[in-house]
């Protein structure tokens, strides 16, 4: 892999094609170069808007050039010899005749306006003289903050030291640029303007000179690593005395013991000839915005392959995925004691704060059972929006989580997808070469702020009670759940003849019922304590319409007047009792047929 990146890249050779350099040299003041290191504020240019030069009089139109009266330049406008004005002349024959211009002794007022004017013109000119060179200087810087801040991701700047000038017969064999680099914050205040260029904090500085150099220029790494070392080191500042002395050291190794090169240790660029192939080497230090470039990657490879080399070492996972094929049981096994399967990723009951689809849930599934996923899918899709889900139930597990991005702005949109309790939790290291520090500060002062207003204590009585009242809350959301899913079912259910013309599901049930309603709107409308079960079944309706219909409507009057009232009913028990009594009552008594010796008694008898 360090390979083909290396194959792939073409490193810049020559400054000119950066789009910008700042020579350190050309500063307006000596304050950098009286204490080069003695912060990592390198910079603080204050923006200086160009005044107006003084209104130039109107007596002064004509005499004066516009243009001159509004550029500051060490010489001060100068008045013409005439100019406009009403005057007299004498012709040959000594008559006097009125012009239209004058000459400049003449015009007294004139010279008076020019003199009070010319002393307002050169107090503003000596300033505007003053602040150029600075302005010029926040212009190049302002220049650098806005690409920087529109293509962060592939422009970067950096402070340059170790000017390497090799000439040439050949123009791409000619060399002219900084062997030794070290990473910039340039920033803009966004209220007062001002521009500040300070060195990253903790990306050292380092050594580029192997990204363009090779065995052709006669250039070898053998006898550099002390000298890599020095520059890796806590504390290397690149403007410092040490800095000059590594880079006197490079000049002494480079290109063999054999074979020294000059080193200037001026800021001002070495004197070189672009023609002859005499290496030069200059400390003139730079700013420089240029394109990211491979090297850091290279780097970074070289740096992979040193710990994998290390006895015992393990590769990491994602590098081992490219070289073999792993299923998802090698995957949870992989790198752990005894091959033991690496724990589910989110508990047995994840918390998901924001909604989610069956898609996404399907994502949070997955992780349960392998170490990662791969989502993709065109913008607006929601892989943001589940990795928020998933950052959020991570968090609730207990887990601390750290998310990347190749652009600094991915990570600011999920940081506004979290909830806001969140949000300002969320320690922000992105875009360090814009303004990521600002980022970071506020979350280091946001996680400071709770942890010296909170106890663990408290946030542990908190964290039950948001448990129990989760709790309560899925226990409602089931039941809603529960009652939702029967309202749905009532809808879809088929009723069977409610009445002629009126079957099928409730809407269209209702959709009958609807549609004629002016045929039936003469019906009033059922009062409040109306029985939900009707009176009257359907058979019984259809009887009292035709009795209505052949009798008139005075029927149902002359019927309900001769009705009793209810109330003076007797109870059904007490008529059911007296029911049954009088049918005892009533029930015939049978007779008693004699036998026959009591007939022939009877008989003997006297009669």
């Amino acid at each position: 892999m360090r390979e083909i990146v290396r194959g792939s890249y073409k490193p810049v050779r020559d400054c000119q094609k950066y789009p910008e350099v700042l020579w350190l040299s050309g500063l307006p003041d000596d304050r950098l170069r009286r204490q080069p290191d003695g912060d990592r504020l390198l910079l603080k240019v204050p923006h200086r808007p160009p005044r107006p030069a003084p209104v130039l009089p109107e007596v002064l139109a004509g005499w004066v050039d516009p243009e001159a009266a509004t550029t500051a330049t060490p010489e001060v406008p100068p008045l013409a010899e005439s100019g406009p004005g009403q005057g007299w002349q004498e012709d040959e024959n000594g008559d006097l005749f009125e012009v239209s211009e004058i000459r400049r002794e003449e015009a007294h007022d004139v010279l008076r306006a020019y003199s009070r004017w010319l002393d307002a013109w050169r107090k503003w000119s000596e300033k505007e003289r003053v602040d150029r060179p600075y302005r010029e200087l926040h212009q190049q810087l302002y220049r650098m903050v806005t690409r920087i801040q529109q293509d962060g991701e592939e422009y970067e700047a950096v402070l340059g030291v170790g000017f390497l000038s090799i000439g040439g017969a050949r123009p791409s064999a000619r060399i002219a640029r900084h062997i030794l680099t070290a990473p910039l914050i340039v920033t803009m205040n966004s209220a007062t303007m001002t521009i500040a260029v300070a060195l990253t904090p903790g990306d050292p500085a380092r050594l580029e000179d192997s990204e363009f150099l090779g065995a052709d220029e006669g250039y070898s790494t053998r006898l550099l690593s002390l000298l890599r070392d020095r520059v890796d080191a806590d504390g290397f500042h690149p403007l410092s005395r040490d800095s000059q002395d590594v880079l006197g050291g490079w000049s002494e190794r480079a290109f063999g013991t054999d074979r020294a090169v000059a080193f200037h240790r001026d800021w001002e660029r070495p004197p070189a000839d672009p023609m002859l192939p005499v290496p030069t080497l200059g400390f003139a230090p730079a700013i420089i915005l240029r394109q990211r470039g491979q090297g850091a990657l290279v780097n970074f490879y070289d740096g992979i392959a040193s710990r994998l080399a290390q006895p015992g070492a393990v590769a990491p996972l994602g590098l081992s995925q490219l070289l073999f094929q792993l299923e998802a049981e090698d995957r949870r096994g992989w790198g752990t004691a005894g091959g033991r399967d690496v724990p589910p990723a989110l508990g047995s009951d994840p918390l998901f704060p924001l909604l989610s689809n069956e898609a996404q849930r399907e994502v949070l599934r997955r992780l349960q059972t392998d170490t990662g996923v791969v989502v993709q899918g065109p913008p607006g899709t929601g892989k943001t929006h589940t990795i928020a889900n998933l950052v959020c139930a991570l968090l609730a597990d207990g887990k601390r989580v750290l998310v990347t991005s190749e652009k600094s702005q991915a990570l600011k949109v999920l940081r506004q997808q979290l909830p806001a309790e969140l949000r300002s939790l969320c320690v922000l290291q992105g875009g360090r070469r814009e303004d990521g520090s600002g980022d970071l500060e506020q979350s280091v002062r946001a996680l400071s702020q709770l942890s010296a207003t909170q106890s663990t204590e408290r946030l542990d009585v908190r964290i039950k009670g948001h448990e129990v009242l989760r709790s309560k809350l899925s226990d409602t959301r089931a039941r809603l759940r529960d009652e939702l899913r029967t309202v749905r079912e009532a809808e879809w259910y088929e009723h069977l003849d409610v009445a002629p013309g009126y079957e099928g599901r409730l809407a269209e049930i209702v959709e009958a019922v609807t549609a004629g309603a002016p045929k039936y709107d003469w019906m009033p409308a059922l009062p409040a304590s109306a029985p939900r079960e009707l009176s009257l079944t359907q058979d019984e309706a259809q009887r009292l319409l035709g009795l209505v219909s052949r009798h008139g409507a005075g029927v149902l009057e002359e019927h309900a007047a001769r009705c009793p009232d209810p109330a003076d009913f007797v109870a059904p028990v007490l008529f059911e009792e007296a029911v049954n009594a009088w049918t005892r009552r009533c029930a015939p008594v049978p007779r008693h047929r004699p036998t026959r010796s009591q007939s022939k008694s009877r008989t003997r008898g006297p009669i």
